[in-house]
């Protein structure tokens, strides 16, 4: 079954709505906002899609104030993953190495979340004691992944990082307080 679109409307609308039977003149329609609470992309290699939905995600997960540092993963059967993989966590060895400042939020984004944890593991194996003071790993997991989350909170701990890891299951209902907040 298909995730359903929530359907906002603004109280001027209703209220227009429900008048509109009781007056000759015709007022102009107050606009309407639709807004569509966000759904995970049902297919893997469609990167636009994965890397809006994580943007969606993490702009309502974290303080407006902290800057984002992205690291996105395609697919694990992209051509060519093996070389992305291993120039991902390069780039995340050369931004911590640059230093990170504390309070920035580090996405490790992947279109698998059962492999998010491993991204994030395999990021930060080798990087030295308190190089990520104060930030803030990001990432998103399944709600049968506890064993690999707990895996990285120990591979953070050394780092002085903290860690936000949604479960992909849960977004969706917060992501319908996310879309009615929206609308306001």
């Amino acid at each position: 079954m298909s995730p359903r679109p929530l359907l906002i409307l603004g109280p001027a609308v209703m209220a227009l709505s429900m008048l509109g039977g009781c007056s000759d003149q015709h007022a102009p329609a107050a606009p309407s906002r639709l807004v569509t609470a966000i759904h995970a992309p049902s297919n893997p290699h469609d990167d636009r899609a994965w890397q809006a939905y994580f943007k969606y995600v993490i702009a309502h997960e974290k303080d407006p104030n902290r800057d984002v540092v992205v690291f996105y993963l395609p697919a694990a059967d992209t051509p060519g993953y093996d070389k992305i993989y291993r120039a991902r966590i390069q780039e995340v060895h050369d931004a911590v190495a640059r230093g990170i400042r504390p309070d920035t939020v580090m996405a490790f984004e992947t279109s698998d979340p059962s492999r998010s944890a491993d991204f994030v593991i395999d990021a930060v194996r080798d990087l030295p004691p308190d190089s990520m003071f104060d930030a803030i790993v990001f990432f998103i997991s399944k709600r049968d992944d506890r064993d690999r989350v707990d895996r990285v909170w120990q591979a953070l701990t050394p780092l002085h990082a903290g860690m936000t890891c949604p479960q992909i299951e849960m977004i969706e209902d917060q992501a319908r307080k996310w879309a009615a907040d929206d609308s306001r």
